[in-house]
């Protein structure tokens, strides 16, 4: 819906399993107030994106392993190239 709705994304993209969405979800938000503490505040609030798959036959997706440092160094792991690349339509 963030995407269709607001044609345009806030924070990273994660993508995780079932029972982690809420951790990396987390992640994204702190993320984004500790890069612009007036959001919630002065600002409207973030809408993060974490997309999920159910990766049960792989692992034991009850352990729940994923954590939000987990999210946090996946956004900072990624390259440079992914995370500049535009999203929506080109500028005219």
């Amino acid at each position: 819906m963030q995407i269709e709705e607001l044609g345009q994304l806030e924070t990273p993209v994660l993508l995780t399993n079932t029972f982690s969405v809420p951790a990396c979800a987390n992640a994204l938000i702190r993320q984004a107030m500790e890069a612009n503490p007036e959001i919630g505040h002065r600002t409207s609030t973030v809408n993060p994106v974490v997309c999920e798959c159910n990766d049960g036959y792989l692992s034991d997706i009850q352990s729940m392993l994923v954590t939000a440092t987990d999210a946090f160094m996946a956004v900072e792991a990624a390259s440079d190239t992914s995370r500049s690349a535009r999203w929506g339509p080109a500028p005219a």
